[in-house]
């Protein structure tokens, strides 16, 4: 899977993810970076595909 690199929440989502590995932090700490992670990815992809629909009219 391709991730881009968003600056300081790459960097939140990769402490998260390396803490829940490591089980610094419980389990359902890590779930939530992971889950706003992918919600910022999806939400910026879609403001994208609009902007691009918006420019075609």
């Amino acid at each position: 899977m391709q991730i881009q690199r968003m600056g300081s929440l790459y960097r939140l989502y990769c402490w998260g993810w390396r803490n829940g590995s490591l089980s610094c932090f419980p389990l359902l700490q890590h779930w939530l970076f992971s889950i706003f992670f992918y919600y910022r990815q999806g939400f910026a992809a879609g403001s994208e595909w609009r902007r691009n629909q918006l420019k075609r009219y």
